[in-house]
């Protein structure tokens, strides 16, 4: 997160945490252990993005984000089983239908903006 979110290197990350966990690591280390933790929550990704792409109900919304100071969008969908997030360059109709499918038999609860209207599906 210290490299994500707070524009932080990778080495100035390990050296935060190596300060505070009064540890040492190495920046291989730490990239294996961030690739394997990746791995390990590759399928449980792909089955809750699956849940919400299937789901009757969703709930939907976006939100500015910035990532290595860029402007981004992170797009959330709730479901009754599910809540799932996507970072996305875009916030159109593209990035929308790629979080949510093409799903043409449910329910899309959203603030109408502009983008939705592609997307199939009643809106409330």
């Amino acid at each position: 997160m210290l490299a994500t979110k707070g524009n932080v290197t990778i080495r100035k990350a390990i050296a935060i945490l190596q300060e505070l966990l009064c540890t040492k690591t190495t920046l291989g280390t730490s990239v294996n252990v961030a690739n394997h933790f990746s791995d390990a929550v590759d399928a449980h990704y792909k089955s809750l993005m699956s849940e919400i792409k299937t789901a009757d109900l969703c709930y939907v919304d976006e939100t500015g984000w910035y990532k290595r100071s860029k402007k981004r969008w992170i797009w959330q969908c709730a479901t009754a089983k599910a809540v799932g997030f996507m970072i996305s360059a875009s916030r159109g109709a593209q990035a929308a239908r790629e979080l949510l499918g093409d799903k043409r038999d449910r329910i899309l609860v959203t603030d109408r903006w502009e983008p939705y209207d592609a997307l199939p599906g009643q809106r409330q």
